[in-house]
């Protein structure tokens, strides 16, 4: 995507397993993205990405709201242990499928 508003509509449209994005995008930051998977329920699935370069302001949301974040550049392990964290968050706050009685 090219921008922070492509994807806010893209989280509007779609679920994701997971999201990378950017803090520092054209449009609008990561924190807004961010703010806007908050509200649809998907912060969980969040994975913030820098490489430094913030505001003072973005900083501050990012220890308050306690969002992953890896600072790039970053090894692909940081990147696999932020998805993988994702992931089992998402997967324990799925409510457990009922299953039918075998006859």
């Amino acid at each position: 995507m090219s921008g922070g508003r492509e994807a806010i509509r893209a989280l509007e449209e779609k679920t994701y397993d997971v999201v990378l994005c950017d803090l520092m995008m054209p449009g609008c930051t990561g924190a807004e993205v961010w703010k806007k998977a908050k509200e649809i329920g998907s912060e969980d699935r969040f994975v913030l990405m820098t490489g430094g370069a913030t505001t003072e302001a973005l900083r501050a949301f990012v220890e308050r709201s306690r969002v992953r974040c890896v600072t790039k550049p970053a090894m692909l392990v940081e990147i696999e242990a932020a998805i993988d964290a994702c992931l089992a968050r998402a997967d324990s706050s799925r409510p457990a499928t009922p299953t039918s009685p075998r006859d």
